[in-house]
C-alpha cells in the first residue's frame, strides 16, 4: 500500500507526492513496513516536519488496520484477477508525452 498524497491534475496528466512511507502486504495477508529507512532520512533533511510525520503514521495506521480487517478492495487475493476482457483498451492522445 502506497501512502502518498491525493493526486492533483494538471494541463499534462497528473502529479504525485509520494510519501515515502509504505505497507507491503504478502499474498497471505501477512504485511511489513517498507521504505521506513527513506521515511526517516526524509524527517532528518527536513523534507517532512514533525507534524507531517505524525499525520503520516496515522495515515499508514489507518490504512494498517483496514489491511488487518481485511476491508476491500484488501477483502481477497489479487493474484488471480484479471480484467474484464470487453473492456477497451484506451489509448493516449497525440502530444500525451511532450
Amino acid at each position: 500500500m502506497n501512502l502518498e498524497e491525493p493526486w492533483r491534475r494538471t494541463q499534462i496528466g497528473f502529479d504525485i507526492r509520494d510519501l515515502e512511507l509504505d505497507i507491503e502486504v504478502a499474498p497471505d495477508f501477512s504485511w511489513h513496513w517498507k521504505d521506513e529507512d527513506e521515511f526517516e532520512w526524509s524527517i532528518a533533511e527536513g523534507r517532512i516536519d514533525g507534524e507531517r510525520r505524525d499525520a503520516i503514521r496515522t495515515e499508514g495506521n489507518r490504512a494498517l488496520q483496514r489491511i488487518i480487517r481485511r476491508e476491500p478492495p484488501l477483502d481477497r487475493s489479487w493474484e488471480e484477477w484479471r480484467p474484464d476482457p470487453s473492456w477497451h483498451v484506451p489509448s493516449l492522445p497525440d502530444g500525451w508525452d511532450e
